[in-house]
């Protein structure tokens, strides 16, 4: 009887930690997709081969710091078009960067936006080269 209590505690111990130790959330996910451009001037799509990436925060030791962690990523297609489909993160907070062919236009997102953020059009164009 004894035996049969303590394997239930360590049990349930192990099932709480998995549950709430991870990054991701297990049952939702985040759809991402958008279009990148050279510029808000030309509206001209990138070519296909441009590395969209998705990153989300883990909250670090102290509240105000944030380690990112790769949710998943997706290259252009031949209309600048991309689509990332995974995990949703458990802090709901996200960063994108975009990485082209030339790294000179390098594009970071911004920091801490909200799934609910990529949604709008600030975050599904994205411009490399500015205006």
């Amino acid at each position: 009887m004894r035996y049969r209590f303590i394997k239930q505690i360590i049990i349930t111990s192990i099932a709480l930690c998995c549950l709430t130790c991870s990054k991701e959330r297990w049952f939702a996910k985040i759809t991402y997709e958008g279009t990148v451009y050279y510029s808000r001037a030309s509206m001209k799509p990138v070519t296909a081969g441009t590395w969209v990436y998705l990153y989300a925060c883990e909250r670090g030791k102290i509240s105000f710091s944030c380690d990112y962690f790769l949710v998943g990523q997706a290259v252009t297609d031949a209309n600048g078009h991309f689509k990332i489909h995974d995990n949703a993160a458990r802090t709901d907070e996200y960063s994108v960067q975009v990485i082209p062919d030339s790294l000179n236009n390098a594009f970071r997102g911004g920091f801490k936006i909200t799934g609910d953020q990529l949604q709008t059009s600030d975050w599904t164009k994205l411009y490399l080269g500015g205006y």
